[in-house]
């Protein structure tokens, strides 16, 4: 009763970053950290793969042994590192030592030569490798231009990183897309799963999986209190139950008017002899002298007689009896 539901779960986003450990966050408690993330140069796995700081500086992504922090001048080729051999003819710096097959001129310095893959020979940010980013160049020379950075919808739904795509490698995530119950943020808004049948939207502890049947509204929930306003409030199906006393005796069946289609009955009421549990008190006719005809009124403005033994007790009873008839017709 904190307010917030299913906070600490499974089904929870904890660290905000629109993944639930259901939707494959493996560590709810980062918020760099989960299935789609950019891995990053942190000693975290934040990509949920398995592999920590993989494609980074600090990772050995090609197998040979050093990384780029350690001198590694081309990480994605396992032929290249600084403590490779040269192998002339190739175009490629193959021992990262700035030089090219000992005298080929590489102009741009970035290790390799038009021979050896460099479509952009003159730009030292562009060659077979490079880090792509979104310049609206070819970095790498795959012949594709600013892939897998903001500047590219990667997914194919329209929309960018930079355009507001807060997972450009699922293309069922972009802003506008509908928000569906999965724990994931479809729409980028930072919410996951709102206005789905898996979220409280009203903030009353209720879902509508929880039996909430009105999850735009606070004060409709299964347990709530009743109101006479034409609603389910308790959401049972029903609309107004207990809020209405059909007999105007000032009880309803909730106050325990034991029959509130009778006017005689309710728990003020003094017990009179007329086969009726006027008290409700689960008695019928206890401690009463005398008998009384129905008189047919079911609303009565008095709304107790006593009498005590005898006739003249009996008198009394029938001028109570006979007092609601003598008020209507005045």
């Amino acid at each position: 009763c904190d307010g917030t539901v299913d906070e600490g779960t499974s089904a929870w986003d904890d660290d905000g970053d629109g993944y639930t450990e259901e939707a494959g966050d493996c560590d709810d408690a980062q918020p760099d950290v989960y299935g789609t993330a950019p891995e990053l140069a942190d000693l975290l796995d934040n990509d949920c793969d398995g592999l920590t700081d993989e494609g980074t500086a600090l990772y050995d992504d090609d197998g040979d042994g050093q990384t780029d922090q350690a001198g590694d001048c081309n990480d994605n080729d396992a032929a290249v590192s600084g403590t490779g051999a040269e192998v002339m003819g190739n175009g490629v710096d193959d021992d990262c030592d700035g030089v090219v097959d000992s005298g080929e001129i590489d102009r741009d310095g970035d290790g390799y030569t038009g021979l050896g893959g460099d479509c952009l020979p003159d730009d030292g940010a562009s060659w077979p490798g490079a880090a792509e980013v979104p310049d609206g160049v070819d970095n790498d020379c795959d012949g594709r231009i600013d892939e897998g950075t903001d500047a590219s919808d990667d997914d194919g739904d329209g929309m960018s990183e930079a355009e507001g795509d807060c997972n450009d490698a699922d293309s069922t995530v972009n802003p506008g897309a509908p928000e569906v119950a999965d724990g994931v943020d479809q729409d980028c808004n930072d919410l996951v799963d709102e206005g789905t049948d898996a979220s409280d939207d009203d903030g009353d502890g209720y879902t509508e999986e929880a039996g909430d049947c009105a999850d735009g509204d606070a004060t409709r929930y299964p347990g709530a209190a009743e109101q006479a306003d034409g609603l389910d409030q308790d959401c049972d199906g029903q609309t107004d139950e207990g809020t209405s006393d059909m007999d105007g005796d000032g009880y309803t069946v909730e106050a325990g008017d034991c029959d509130d289609g009778d006017g005689w009955a309710n728990p003020a009421v003094n017990e009179v002899c007329d086969s009726i549990d006027n008290n409700c008190d689960g008695e019928v006719d206890e401690d009463c002298g005398g008998q009384v005809e129905d008189s047919g009124v079911k609303n009565p403005d008095v709304k107790s007689c006593s009498t005590g033994s005898g006739g003249a007790g009996f008198a009394l009873l029938l001028v109570c009896a006979a007092l609601p008839v003598l008020r209507r017709r005045g």
